[in-house]
């Protein structure tokens, strides 16, 4: 009798606070977990940065002999303060891929043998790839082939398998979470706290890309004297053209502030109060103070301005978004915004122009339309591209 009343007691499912702690323990089951989709955009990714590393696609034929020869001779670039955004984005763009295909190999969501082992591997083809495609470089003579680029590409191929289980676990899990609430519980103040923490680490991610931190006071002079310490970057683009003026200060102006906007509506929901106020001034200026080291970034008053009124909008709209929304059931509201984006996407295209093209520079653009596609992307830097 004892032993059936044991047996009955073992069967008898937890209560709700012990059901909790079981769901935390365990792990997410493999059904839950999208390796094909990660497999599928790692494998696409890996693709597409060989054709990225070959555009504009001007082959040149070489022999064995000479290909092997040039890859021996391999020069090793001054990284200067021009050069070293470029060197950085080269390992930017390989970590995506080594974290995908790092992510869909991760189906027991725990670090075990088996699974250092597939990342040991993952790495190893990631540098081959990289050691692959500047091999392949030296039959397309507009790119750059150098030691640097190799050991940049190495570098992302290491670090970007590594990120998934400290970045790639936690966001999968959270997306599970997030995905099977009721809309209601959302924006909880729970869960906004969560999503808050996230978009501020990747504004702070984006105010420091492409990490070409400066470490001579000799780089900092030349920072500064190329304007990128300024009340309003781009001001004197173009002081002939008061119209492009305008619009370089426009653009400014509202892409610093609807960074914000989602910032400041989600500190409104994680009910933070004195934080909140304390985050909405404090964010601004230290994404400001961080891109200070950054040489490609501008660090300007202005964009610190921007971000205190987008995070201040946002916070307005989440304070007052039932009365937001009924905006939107009006005709007359949706037809004026339309006809407003209108209107700022013609003075986008054409605001900056003084004159049209002549019928020879028509010609000669319409010859050389067709190329194939983000060739042109190639011509500007690597980071831009």
């Amino acid at each position: 009798m004892m032993k059936n009343e044991i047996r009955n007691n073992n069967d008898r499912p937890p209560d709700g606070r012990k059901q909790a702690f079981h769901r935390v323990l365990r792990p997410e089951s493999h059904a839950n977990h999208p390796t094909g989709k990660l497999l599928f955009l790692g494998v696409a990714f890996g693709l597409g940065l060989v054709y990225a590393s070959l555009i504009p696609l001007q082959y040149r034929p070489l022999s064995w002999n000479e290909t092997l020869d040039g890859f021996r001779d391999l020069r090793w670039l001054n990284l200067n303060v021009y050069r070293r955004a470029d060197w950085v984005a080269n390992g930017l763009a390989v970590m995506p891929l080594g974290f995908l295909l790092a992510g869909a190999a991760d189906r027991n969501h725990k670090i075990s043998f088996r699974y250092l082992l597939q990342l040991f591997a993952i790495m190893s083809c990631g540098t081959l790839l990289v050691v692959g495609i500047e091999f392949t470089q030296l039959w397309y003579p507009p790119r750059t082939v150098s030691g640097n680029d190799i050991a940049a590409g190495c570098v992302g191929a290491i670090i970007g398998p590594l990120l998934w289980p400290f970045l790639g676990r936690p966001y999968l899990k959270q997306w599970h979470r997030l995905r099977d609430l009721p809309k209601e519980q959302l924006l909880s103040p729970q869960n906004s706290q969560i999503l808050l923490i996230i978009y501020s680490a990747l504004l702070i991610a984006y105010s420091i890309m492409p990490l070409d931190i400066m470490f001579s006071t000799e780089e900092w002079q030349i920072k500064y004297q190329e304007g990128r310490f300024a009340w309003l970057p781009g001001a004197d683009v173009n002081a002939s053209n008061k119209l492009a003026e305008w619009l370089e200060f426009t653009s400014v102006f509202v892409l610093s502030s609807i960074r914000l906007i989602p910032f400041g509506a989600l500190a409104y929901h994680a009910k933070l109060t004195r934080t909140a106020t304390t985050l909405l001034i404090g964010l601004p200026a230290i994404l400001e103070v961080l891109q200070a080291p950054i040489f490609t970034r501008f660090t300007t008053f202005i964009d610190i301005l921007c971000g205190w009124i987008g995070a201040l909008v946002g916070f307005a709209i989440a304070a007052n978004w039932s009365r937001a929304t009924r905006f939107n059931q009006s005709k007359f509201f949706r037809v004026m915004l339309v006809l407003t984006c209108i209107f700022v996407i013609e003075l986008a295209f054409t605001g900056r122009y003084e004159r049209f093209c002549t019928a020879s520079e028509i010609d000669t653009k319409w010859k050389f339309f067709w190329a194939p596609p983000f060739s042109k992307y190639y011509y500007t830097t690597e980071f831009l591209a």
